[in-house]
């Protein structure tokens, strides 16, 4: 039965608004509904970790470190001559770097464990597809 002037919520609206008032992460919200789709306990675990925001954590540290360097490097550049300002490291922004792409290939594993991955087995009649696909869904 229907009440004037309600309606049902829309999929994910509840989120969409969680999102929208800064309670919940885009990444949360990602990984909340990567959590609703999930087909193997694998899934499962990768967007519960997701939903833990460990990636707001990394970005935020190399944020920060990176904002520090900057202010440093700045300093260095508008008072290095008044005054003096130790000398400065530019390896952080190449671990940063180092860190960043360490994320991005952890990454694209994640992705393919989300989506899948689709191939085509094909060969001569009777030469054991059957049995080969049978083996790696085993897996």
């Amino acid at each position: 039965e229907q009440i004037p002037g309600c309606r049902h919520a829309l999929a994910g609206e509840f989120t969409k608004r969680a999102v929208l008032a800064g309670k919940m992460t885009v990444q949360a919200a990602e990984a909340l509904g990567d959590l609703l789709h999930a087909d193997t306990s694998t899934q499962r675990r990768i967007a519960v970790r997701a939903m833990g925001g460990r990636g707001n954590d990394c970005v935020r540290t190399w944020m920060e470190k990176l904002t520090q360097s900057l202010a440093a490097w700045e300093a260095l550049i508008d008072f290095g001559d008044d005054y003096e300002i130790p000398q400065l490291d530019a390896s952080i922004v190449v671990q940063i770097a180092q860190e960043i792409k360490g994320e991005l290939r952890k990454a694209r594993c994640r992705e393919v464990v989300r989506n899948g991955v689709r191939f085509a087995l094909v060969g001569a009649p009777n030469v054991g597809k059957s049995s080969l696909m049978n083996r790696l869904g085993e897996h």
